[in-house]
């Protein structure tokens, strides 16, 4: 049930089934392999770590197979708010001028550690977003039952993944039509327009929702839906998962390299 919410969404979402070897390795060791990566991205005290993360982490999906500019796009938000970081620490932190363009002052320390904070930034979101194209929303719905999510939070979860698209699609039918009709020709008629669009998608996701648990209810549903099982490990995810580590521990010290030499 939770596989049929979310099958017709994945092709939209972009997590395809492909070729490449994180997309073949089983749920749970990327998700161990995700906290990892984490961990060692806060911990470190050398922006050199974050950033041959996120380099690391951007070529294995090169090389899996996934196409690079859906990558990039993705990656956007997280560039622009690593960039507000960088220049707020430069402002607010620290009291040694390093630069000054009229009126703003960046500081020296200010530069140093917002530079460490863009680049967890940047490290932190790559590795999420290699696990989020690499792994269906079904396997990370079935992850999230076995590690004992609240199986309420887990059927919303996969009601909402499913019907989302539904109404973003929905959503762009309804702008296509105000702009057929020169509904946003002026940035007054814009903003009503964009109203009474908010309004609409609200109305017809309350009907879709009775429609959907109307279904729901002749279908004999209880109060739980049938959730996949994952397979027992095989050695098979357990050799890529062990070079992966190592691979993360190599990072690690050349990323501390810098830090012990000066």
């Amino acid at each position: 049930m939770v596989g049929d919410c979310c099958d017709a969404a994945e092709m939209t979402a972009g997590a395809r089934p492909g070729s490449g070897l994180l997309f073949r390795l089983d749920p749970r060791v990327k998700a161990g392999l995700l906290a990892v990566g984490l961990v060692t991205n806060l911990v470190t005290a050398s922006p050199v770590t974050p950033l041959l993360l996120a380099l690391s982490a951007a070529a294995v999906l090169f090389h899996s197979g996934v196409e690079m500019r859906l990558v990039f796009r993705r990656l956007m938000l997280s560039w622009y708010l690593a960039v507000v970081a960088l220049a707020t620490q430069a402002l607010l932190v620290g009291t040694t001028p390093a630069l000054t363009l009229g009126p703003l002052i960046f500081h020296a320390e200010g530069l140093l550690q917002g530079i460490l904070v863009a680049s967890r930034i940047v490290g932190g979101t790559t590795l999420v977003l290699g696990l989020s194209l690499t792994t269906t929303t079904t396997e990370l719905l079935t992850l999230a039952t076995r590690v004992r999510l609240p199986a309420e939070l887990v059927e919303i979860t996969a009601l909402v993944y499913r019907y989302l698209f539904l109404f973003l699609e929905e959503a762009g039918r309804i702008k296509d039509a105000q702009r057929l009709r020169l509904g946003h020709r002026r940035w007054r008629l814009a903003f009503s327009s964009s109203v009474g669009l908010a309004g609409m998608v609200l109305i017809r996701s309350y009907d879709r929702a009775s429609i959907v648990h109307d279904a729901m209810t002749l279908r004999c549903y209880r109060g739980g839906l049938p959730m996949e099982t994952l397979p027992p490990l095989r050695r098979a995810d357990l050799l890529p998962g062990a070079l992966f580590l190592a691979a993360l521990a190599v990072v690690y010290i050349i990323g501390g390299l810098p830090t012990w030499l000066f």
